[in-house]
Order: structure tokens, then C-alpha cells, then sequence
């Protein structure tokens, strides 16, 4: 399916041959209603579960109360009609870590200590420096979802390694996610629990 972004396949590949215990993280933006992008991404995702991948879905609720025009009420509204599509979809909440970003304390850690290594440079290679100029505080979203990415890896779950399933406009955050790891890494620096990119 070309309407998924993927980066590292063949480690996600080598992972599943070896039978090394992974995670897939991948969820939504609680805006708006369950489309085809979401249903693609949400099938994937079912898939992965069914064989045995331990499945992780954030619901970006901090990105969207930084970026959207909608109330809380709104954006709390979206994410339980999401998460009933995504169940309907194959998904099972039941067995996934399903969380709203705000209130998984592990991700947020996660963020602090991979933001360390980060540099302007770097983001603005990533993200493009109008975007930061024009929209700064999207930098702290993609600094969450990096967080989100390595949160199979943590101490408390143990994964070998951790793969983000998304569409293309994910992308950004998915090379984020690798360069601030390995720049973390190289560092020294204690990720958690995280020892593979």
C-alpha cells in the first residue's frame, strides 16, 4: 500500500523473522471524523495486532489544542468517534495501549530527554524554517509524537523496537524521531530503555 509511510522496513521485517518483541505505534488527531486516510492506516494497524505486534495509539490531544480551533469538548468528541471506528475496523482496544497524550507521563518523558539533543537545525532541516517561523509551537507537537514513536521501547513494555505506521504527512516526525534517538544515544544519555533507532 503506497499510502503508507514507512522508514526502517527492513528492520521491521528482520524483527518479525527473528520474533523479536515490537511495538507499532499509530493514532490520530482528534479534528475531525474518521476518513479513508485513517481507515488505510487503522487496517494496517489491525493487521500488525493480529499477528502478534503489540499495538500503541496515541490520541494527539496536545496537538490538537495547540493547533486546531476546536474546544475541548470538540476535539474529546472526535477522539471516542475515532476510537469506535478504529475498533469497527479490526483494531482491539481492549488489548491495545490506547492514551491521550496529555495523560501518558512516559511520553512526555521521553520528549524532555530526546529534546536535549535537539538543535534549530536540525528542525528546521526537518520541518522546513518557515513552518517553525510561521508556527513554532508545532515543534512541541512534533517533539510529542517523537515521544509517542519510542514509547514501545520503554522500560515498562520492553520492546526490542518500535515502528510508526502513518501516511505520508507523518514523515517529518518519523525522521525527527530517528536522528534525535541516535543523537541521544550516541550522547549516552539513559532513553528509558530505548537502545535501538
Amino acid at each position: 500500500n503506497n499510502s503508507i509511510r514507512q522508514r526502517g522496513g527492513e528492520n521491521l521485517v528482520t524483527a518479525l523473522e527473528e520474533d523479536q518483541p515490537i511495538g507499532i505505534a499509530s493514532g490520530f488527531k482528534p479534528s475531525g471524523a474518521y476518513h479513508f486516510g485513517h481507515k488505510s492506516i487503522s487496517e494496517t494497524v489491525s493487521f500488525f495486532q493480529k499477528n502478534g505486534v503489540q499495538v500503541f495509539v496515541p490520541v494527539a490531544d496536545i496537538e490538537c489544542a495547540m493547533d486546531s480551533k476546536l474546544t475541548q469538548e470538540q476535539y474529546q468528541f472526535w477522539a471516542a468517534d475515532n476510537l469506535l471506528d478504529w475498533g469497527a475496523n479490526g483494531v482491539d482496544l481492549d488489548a491495545a495501549h490506547v492514551y491521550l497524550q496529555s495523560e501518558e507521563f512516559r511520553v512526555n518523558m521521553l520528549s524532555y530527554v530526546v529534546a536535549r539533543s535537539l538543535e534549530f537545525g536540525l528542525a528546521a532541516d526537518i520541518y522546513g524554517a518557515d513552518k517553525l517561523i510561521n508556527d513554532f509551537p508545532f515543534l512541541f507537537a512534533g517533539i510529542t509524537q517523537v515521544g509517542d514513536i519510542l514509547l514501545p521501547q520503554h522500560n515498562d513494555f520492553g520492546n526490542h523496537h518500535s515502528f510508526m505506521v502513518s501516511g505520508q504527512d507523518q514523515d517529518g516526525h518519523m525522521k525527527m524521531t530517528t536522528a534525535l534517538t541516535k543523537a541521544t544515544l550516541d550522547s549516552g544519555i539513559d532513553l528509558l530503555g530505548v537502545k535501538t533507532i
